[in-house]
């Protein structure tokens, strides 16, 4: 759960709470509802900020962290009046199916919130996907709108790099059991079946080296270092961009921050 900056997290491994202030300190731990009521005390006392109507909230991607998002969401708030959500996970440990749970918790304890327009970069676009996937299978739809979305270098069709790092148990074991699932020969086919085209707008942010070459042998034509430009595409998008750069650190780059802004207050790029 979290409320403007602040947030309740469970630990992956013991299943334990703990409530964070702003700041990455900790405030207290116990139980879920122990937790809850103790942020919604201190948000009533104005200790925790209220958060705006409308919310934007921003997804670090695999082996990401939410400091890596801090500069981008920094650019965001000089222009935007919104409040700003920096949700954290840990990528590495659970399949994407796993990881969606953590991200729809959040979505649905954003009490007071009217709307929210995502930030996405990598493979938490796919979180998203397979979010809108398992709300209409459920038939439990959110209670909030998502208004837009801007996916930074998301893999929408998997990526040819993770067919070489799966053949690795190395890099599995520390990248997580995401990268089977991304890798085109191994289990893309079967998360892709469950993942839902966005009916709200979109846009994408692709980086790559924009000479149709790209940094990685392994990739077909352009890349990022990580996914081939052509494997950012989703039919049904609202615009595409690309920028140029390196997959891992896009998020940081000024040209992809003044991207995400223009989507987030014109609809496109």
């Amino acid at each position: 759960m979290v409320y403007s900056d602040w947030r309740i997290q469970r630990h992956y491994r013991h299943g334990g709470y703990r409530l964070l202030d702003h700041c990455d300190r900790l405030v207290a731990t116990g139980q879920l509802s122990d937790l809850h009521r103790e942020l919604c005390d201190r948000a009533a006392c104005g200790e925790v900020p209220r958060m705006t109507r409308h919310v934007v909230v921003v997804v670090h991607g695999l082996a990401g962290s939410r400091r890596l998002m801090e500069p981008l969401i920094r650019s965001i708030c000089r222009c935007d009046s919104r409040s700003v959500i920096n949700v954290g996970f840990a990528s590495r440990r659970g399949t994407i199916e796993e990881l969606t749970l953590g991200l729809e918790s959040v979505l649905r304890n954003l009490h007071g919130v009217q709307d929210v327009s995502l930030v996405c970069h990598s493979m938490s676009g796919l979180m998203v996907r397979h979010l809108l996937y398992r709300e209409r299978h459920s038939n439990c739809p959110l209670p909030v709108k998502i208004n837009r979305m801007v996916m930074i270098s998301p893999p929408n069709h998997g990526s040819e790099l993770a067919d070489t790092l799966g053949q690795r148990p190395f890099i599995e074991a520390v990248l997580g059991e995401s990268v089977d699932q991304l890798a085109p020969s191994v289990g893309w086919a079967c998360l892709e079946s469950k993942l839902d085209v966005p009916t709200f707008p979109f846009g994408i942010i692709a980086g790559g080296k924009c000479d149709g070459e790209g940094y990685m042998r392994a990739i077909s034509g352009d890349d990022d270092s990580v996914v081939g430009i052509q494997s950012h595409y989703l039919p049904g998008s609202t615009d595409f961009i690309q920028v140029g750069g390196l997959h891992q650190i896009m998020p940081l780059y000024r040209r992809t921050q003044d991207a995400t802004i223009r989507f987030l207050r014109y609809g496109h790029f």
